[in-house]
This record gives C-alpha cells, sequence and structure tokens, in this order.
C-alpha cells in the first residue's frame, strides 16, 4: 500500500504541475536560457522532494484506488451500461433545456 500511496502522490503532484504550467504564460522548462531547474520548480510553487510526506488520506487512497479498479475489472458489463445510461441523462437533460 506504501508503494501505490507514494505512486498516487506523485501522479497528484504531476497533474498539478503539468496545470500550473499550462497557466504560466510562455513558461518553459528549458536548461539553455539560464534556469535552472530548482528555480524552475520554484515558479512552479512545486515542493521539494523533503516536504513531501504521506498523510493519513494518503495511506487511505490506494485501498479505494484498488478496489475502484477491481471493480472495472470484474464488473465491466454493469459499469458499461451504467456509463450508457448517464450519457442518456445528459442527453435528455440538453434537449430539455431548450425547449
Amino acid at each position: 500500500m506504501r508503494v501505490i500511496a507514494w505512486m498516487l502522490k506523485l501522479k497528484q503532484l504531476l497533474l498539478q504541475m503539468s496545470q500550473k504550467k499550462r497557466k504560466e504564460d510562455g513558461f518553459i522548462l528549458d536548461h539553455d536560457k539560464g534556469k535552472s531547474l530548482k528555480n524552475q520548480m520554484l515558479l512552479l510553487k512545486i515542493p521539494s522532494a523533503h516536504a513531501l510526506s504521506l498523510s493519513f488520506e494518503d495511506y487511505k487512497n490506494p485501498e479505494n484506488v484498488i478496489i475502484s479498479n477491481l471493480q472495472r475489472q470484474h464488473f465491466k458489463k454493469e459499469f458499461a451500461l451504467l456509463e450508457k445510461r448517464v450519457q442518456q441523462m445528459k442527453l435528455s437533460v440538453k434537449i430539455g433545456s431548450y425547449h
């Protein structure tokens, strides 16, 4: 569980970095322009490795992810039916909003 918790934490951090990078206009990770990777990380306000630690919630989340993945593997037909139903409901809401 601990390894999965760290992997999920890294995934979350990378998603945050990606979103911040998109928001920064013209921000490029480029060592040739005189900015060190450390300075670029500071610009993106990315926590350094020593600042990262796992919380109680971080340990709880892997269990939910594992269970969710197992459910999706073993109940593929049921999930497909549910997703189809959700799409139908979204379509009916869109049609209803035009009247």
